[in-house]
């Protein structure tokens, strides 16, 4: 059988049914055609093209923001005068830190998916 997710549109072939899944939006269950995940987070299921994969584990995106934001370092800035410091060294405020670039690419995960879901509901108002 055939499925499409009317969340993202992906298709998938060779799945067993249709169902569910925990995605707003997502009708597709995959999980015998390997096409699915299970949140490390939450533990529910959702389709592998909403899969966030954070220290080797699988997140839904609520799952996988609520995990950066909970390994939020400390501020380690270094002054270098009476009001300038050194954020080079510093995960918080350096830009470049690895703490930062994830909390940037999930961020912007979020945006899209946000952006996506006010376009499907403009859509699904829309008489033409």
């Amino acid at each position: 059988m055939t499925a499409t997710c009317n969340h993202c549109e992906s298709i998938f072939r060779g799945v067993d049914r249709n169902e569910d899944c925990a995605h707003p939006g997502c009708e597709v269950y995959l999980g015998r055609a390997g096409l699915s995940f299970q949140c490390e987070g939450c533990r529910r299921r959702f389709c592998a093209e909403h899969k966030l994969v954070l220290d080797g584990s699988p997140y839904c995106l609520v799952c996988a923001v609520a995990v950066v934001e909970s390994q939020e370092p400390e501020c380690e800035c270094q002054q270098t005068d009476v009001d300038l410091f050194d954020a080079e060294g510093c995960e918080f405020h350096n830009p470049a830190s690895r703490w930062n670039a994830r909390l940037r690419a999930v961020t912007a995960i979020q945006r899209y998916e946000a952006a996506a879901q006010g376009a499907a509901s403009y859509g699904e108002r829309c008489e033409f």
